[in-house]
């Protein structure tokens, strides 16, 4: 895909001095909105976002039904664009304090996801795997409703980004349940893992059980995410009383 004079067709006058801008080809031969007085240049970027991903102590899923467009009426999880001053795991703290009521902390960053949107065109979201810390679950700011839910009672969820956080979570711990892995590295890691997965397809590459007498399981990268998880069976597999 490439940027086209459509992409600019809204792109009228400069944010900078407010003289009229013009496309045109510019460096690395791509097309360009630029003033024609000052030359402050439009760059068409995809607009961040940060989502969450919270459990209770149930290892229910909190998830908010939108208020305004994009996809209003609909669920979500808790999400919102970055603000300038902002990093994406202060974004996350932020929304989901503000939709939710919930104190929380990142975890683990999941991944992120590039996808269309009906406003901006592209939106890069970052997911975070969140703590609750405080607060009380209370729906506000672009929430109309906000509760904990169930994989099995999930409703169908607004954004595919959103979808994906959610897949990439239940892979990972249905690999860690179903095989008893206890010493779970990324691949980003330098230190010889126990067991090492691919974040972006999960999948166990080597992996060994943890003996009496050994350290107690080491937990890394993406694999943070299960720290402090309620679920009986990934505590056991991990080592965890």
């Amino acid at each position: 895909m490439t940027i086209t004079k459509e992409s600019y067709k809204n792109i009228n006058y400069c944010l900078h001095c407010g003289n009229k801008m013009q496309i045109i080809t510019y460096r690395e031969n791509k097309l360009r909105c630029r003033c024609t007085n000052c030359g402050w240049t439009f760059y068409k970027n995809p607009i961040p976002a940060a989502a969450c991903v919270i459990f209770n102590e149930k290892n229910e899923l909190l998830v908010i039904k939108r208020k305004f467009e994009p996809n209003a009426g609909e669920w979500a999880l808790p999400s919102g664009y970055i603000e300038i001053y902002q990093t994406p795991e202060e974004a996350a703290v932020s929304e989901m304090k503000e939709e939710t009521g919930l104190d929380g902390e990142v975890i683990q960053f999941l991944d992120y996801y590039s996808g269309y949107s009906p406003i901006y065109e592209k939106v890069i979201s970052f997911g975070f795997l969140m703590r609750i810390l405080g607060g009380t679950l209370k729906a506000g700011d672009d929430a109309a409703e906000a509760k904990f839910v169930s994989f099995e009672k999930l409703p169908p969820l607004a954004f595919d980004s959103h979808n994906h956080y959610i897949n990439l979570y239940k892979n990972i711990i249905k690999l860690l349940t179903n095989t008893g892995i206890y010493d779970v590295i990324s691949h980003t890691e330098s230190t010889q893992p126990s067991a090492l997965i691919d974040v972006k397809n999960p999948q166990i590459i080597k992996a060994k059980p943890l003996k009496d007498g050994d350290a107690k399981p080491r937990i890394y990268s993406l694999m943070a995410m299960t720290a402090g998880l309620p679920n009986s069976n990934l505590n056991r597999a991990l080592g965890r009383k």
